[in-house]
């Protein structure tokens, strides 16, 4: 286990609320490690957003999107939660982005079903588990 991952098991079991700063691109996940934050996380906006000037309405794929989160997460040393909006399709998209991110220990990735699954299918919440403890596991 790395100290990236051991870093996150004890955010976590802090049960307290954790402040993460949103980094758009390496410089700013150095910045943000700077200011002394413990953790921080990149999300659609702060991607698009500075790229762009585009609102979070899913513009950028998830090849795209896995470039830049590469290049941000290489720059610290800190645990970053990548947001993946809802995997980028179905059940085998949610797998697929998984694994696209299984590049560096220590990043957690955040899912949302709003379209993968219906939402009040069980396997729905049996993939998005998987997923979660699959992900805790590592």
């Amino acid at each position: 286990m790395n100290k990236r991952q051991r870093n996150w098991k004890a955010l976590l079991n802090k049960n307290a609320p954790l402040l993460l700063p949103a980094a758009c691109d390496a410089l700013t996940a150095k910045l943000i490690q700077d200011a002394g934050f413990v953790a921080y996380q990149i999300g659609g906006f702060a991607v698009d957003g500075t790229r762009m000037a585009f609102p979070d309405m899913d513009v950028t794929r998830l090849g795209e999107k896995s470039a830049i989160v590469r290049d941000i997460v290489h720059a610290s040393d800190l645990p970053v939660l990548v947001d993946c909006d809802d995997g980028y399709g179905d059940a085998k998209n949610v797998t697929h982005t998984v694994h696209t991110y299984d590049f560096r220990p220590g990043v957690a990735l955040h899912l949302s079903r709003k379209s993968v699954l219906p939402p009040s299918s069980s396997r729905t919440k049996s993939l998005l588990s998987a997923a979660v403890i699959w992900l805790a596991r590592k």
